[in-house]
């Protein structure tokens, strides 16, 4: 399972408001004519095909993607390569910008265009409409779900599914401490209070130092386009109470060391609801309110997949085996009734960690099931499993899409996760102290 770790630059907390880059239309035979120019003798030709390709934007990933798997040469297939990485990073990183201008119209109808303006599918849970008054110009997605949520009374859940879709339920709760960092919204969740009182081996001189340490809980959620498959350790830049007091703890190991940690983000599952958690060091015992508080934390965000293993034929592959990067599929079973699948797989890691203990999810987070047209079979869970150090092996089934005829069976994928590693800043001020 070869992933992709890019270490890149720290975005802060606050909204990004450029305006998105200008796209040049592009053809699908202009754009067969530039990757064609990617192979060009002379370097300036080269040159401007990437930088054409590159304006292009999103509309170009389509064509490089087909483009990937048709052409010979391994100079064009590491150009293509790499301008697919340049523009999926420029389409995830960067928070979607969103308009809306309505005035005392259906929050139904605006949540409907906002999402689309975004790619996403909104999805509502089931609300009474009501009538709002609003208006945003290329405002960060987040902020944009927020004054909905605020003006209606709505908890704002993104989907990870297909069709990257937005629920919004009605709710009489809110959380009043909240940033909004590129693609991403830190909610403060809860905080809480543990006091160490020193009872043995106390100092003849002076008084023990009896340290109270605060523990705060943030809630990180993603744009759908961009699932946080891995989160590092949380550095505080600065917190201070409301006396003016420093709540940082101390630190005594070396800054190098604690930077090379911080920076080390382990692969584990996609989720577009995470969280992290921070400590404080408790500062004036008349403190009420950590008067501001600046942190950053490392995401990796799965940016892309490819096929890593392609089963064809699927009800046909039992007993046999395949080979990924570094992780083998064998299809030890496979059994097809009233359109269900049902599959019995083994994943074996070729350098087995003992203490890697996420693989095993994440292994079955990369695995779908393709009809005959193409449509991807939804999991039905998994409902037997034997772990052991660098195997696992699983009974799961698959089943028709919601509403669909089933199909036959027939391509089952193991992808490969492309994911990149970015530091995220966040801000909250006024928040109480227990």
């Amino acid at each position: 399972m070869r992933r992709v770790l890019v270490l890149l630059a720290i975005l802060g907390c606050g909204a990004v408001r450029a305006a998105e880059p200008v796209r040049k239309p592009l053809t699908a035979a202009r754009a067969q004519e530039l990757v064609g120019l990617l192979g060009s003798r002379d370097y300036k030709e080269r040159e401007r095909a990437s930088r054409d390709l590159a304006a292009a934007g999103d509309r170009a990933l389509p064509y490089l993607k087909a483009a990937l798997l048709e052409v010979e040469s391994p100079e064009v297939q590491r150009r293509v390569e790499v301008l697919i990485g340049r523009l999926n990073s420029e389409r995830v990183f960067r928070p979607s910008l969103v308009s809306v201008d309505c005035n005392n119209s259906s929050y139904k109808a605006a949540m409907k265009d906002l999402c689309k303006q975004a790619g996403y599918e909104y999805r509502d849970g089931g609300n009474p409409d009501k009538k709002i008054t609003l208006k945003l110009v290329n405002a960060p997605f987040w902020e944009a779900m927020d004054a909905v949520g605020d003006a209606v009374g709505l908890v704002i859940v993104p989907q990870d599914d297909e069709k990257k879709s937005i629920t919004a339920y009605n709710n009489e709760s809110y959380s009043p401490f909240n940033c909004i960092s590129g693609p991403f919204k830190f909610t403060a969740a809860n905080i809480s209070s543990s006091r160490n009182i020193q009872l043995a081996n106390l100092p003849k001189r002076g008084q023990p130092a009896n340290p109270e340490y605060i523990s705060m809980s943030v809630q990180i959620l993603a744009e759908p386009k961009m699932p946080i498959v891995g989160i590092g350790q949380v550095t505080l830049i600065k917190a201070v109470d409301d006396k003016g007091v420093s709540l940082v703890p101390p630190v005594v190991e070396n800054s190098d060391d604690l930077r090379s940690v911080r920076l080390y983000v382990q692969t584990n599952y996609r989720s577009l609801n995470q969280s992290c958690g921070l400590t404080l060091g408790r500062g004036s015992r008349d403190a009420t309110t950590v008067q501001e508080l600046h942190a950053k934390v490392a995401l990796a965000i799965l940016v892309d997949e490819r096929p890593e293993i392609t089963v064809d034929n699927i009800l046909e592959a039992k007993k046999k085996k395949f080979a990924g990067n570094d992780l083998d599929l064998e299809i030890d079973e496979v059994a097809e009734a009233m359109g269900i699948v049902s599959l019995k797989l083994t994943f074996r890691q070729r350098e087995a960690n003992p203490n890697d203990y996420n693989w095993s999810n994440t292994a079955l987070q990369r695995l779908i099931l393709l009809d005959d047209k193409g449509n991807k079979m939804p999991s039905n869970g998994v409902t037997d499993q034997s772990i052991g150090v660098g195997v696992l092996s699983v009974h799961m089934s698959f089943g028709a899409p919601p509403g669909k005829k089933a199909a036959k069976p027939a391509k089952l994928i193991l992808n490969e996760w492309i994911t990149e590693t970015r530091e995220y800043e966040f801000k909250f001020k006024g928040i109480p102290l227990p």
